[in-house]
């Protein structure tokens, strides 16, 4: 943990290997914090750690007995524990790489969130396909515990499919009390007329402010330099802020989004085509 000068606060940096050779470095707080919070941060980050095996640095190694394989709950089926034992360390190394992305991309389909810890372990340890289905598949379980690892994934990735993914990931991960603040960043980009239409829209019914949208995203003037398409790819990272829950009331962006997808055209270059 280190103190950042002019009472900026305190960032939370890990370092971790498994060889004493090879380190990877992650970032676990994207901006300066209290010392207290830094601390929980700090706490949790070390427990997690121990908690898969390693030490700190220079202190001594203690014999252990085998890693027990992955905890199965009661509530699986046998076809999800099959999918949970294949990440095990001896099955995964006998896997091939397209077995491996299979697999992974079959435990986000499942929402396994048991798995979830084992692939925050996996990540950059293959080909970007395999990073990129561990991204989509730990924003689908739901971890929240995992989304520093996500955030930090979507920085450092130098495959552009996979900073993206892991960037959606991370939107889905978000802390809840940070949502706000970071819709706000997102929506300060846009031009200053549809920035204001989309603030006028958060203080009515979600029926009457996508209307009020619709009438003003026809309007060619309202948009200045911002494409059609980028502005869907930041309404759906605002979608995925506000949750995307089938069960739960659809919120503004989310309803926006189903609006625009009705209209766009299935061509390359469109929104996720």
């Amino acid at each position: 943990m280190f103190e950042l000068p002019a009472d900026a606060g305190h960032v939370v940096h890990l370092s971790s290997s498994r060889d004493g050779l090879q380190w990877r470095e992650t970032v676990l707080t994207p901006a300066p914090l209290a010392l207290d919070k830094a601390m929980a941060v700090f706490g949790d980050a070390l427990a997690a750690q121990l908690a898969r095996g390693l030490a700190l640095e220079g202190a001594p190694i203690v014999a252990s007995a085998p890693t027990a394989p992955i905890a199965a709950a009661a509530s699986l089926s046998p076809a999800d524990t099959i999918l949970l034992e294949r990440i095990a360390p001896d099955a995964w190394r006998l896997l091939p790489p397209l077995r491996r992305s299979r697999t992974v991309w079959r435990l986000g389909e499942r929402r396994l969130a048991q798995a979830v810890p084992r692939l925050v372990e996996l990540i950059e340890t293959g080909d970007a396909m395999l990073d990129y289905c561990i991204a989509w598949a730990i924003g689908r379980c739901g971890d929240t515990g995992a989304f520093e690892a996500m955030v930090e994934l979507s920085r450092r990735a130098t495959d552009p499919k996979v900073t993206r993914i892991a960037r959606w990931a991370a939107l889905a991960l978000w802390p809840s009390e940070r949502r706000a603040a970071e819709a706000e960043r997102i929506v300060d980009d846009w031009p200053g007329s549809l920035r204001r239409a989309w603030t006028e829209a958060q203080v009515v019914p979600v029926a009457e402010a996508a209307t009020l949208l619709h009438e003003r995203l026809a309007d060619p003037a309202h948009w200045q330099s911002l494409a059609h398409t980028d502005w869907t790819q930041q309404l759906f990272e605002l979608a995925l802020l506000e949750g995307l829950d089938e069960d739960q009331p659809a919120g503004l962006a989310r309803s926006a989004l189903h609006d625009v997808a009705q209209q766009l055209s299935l061509a390359a270059g469109s929104f996720r085509a």
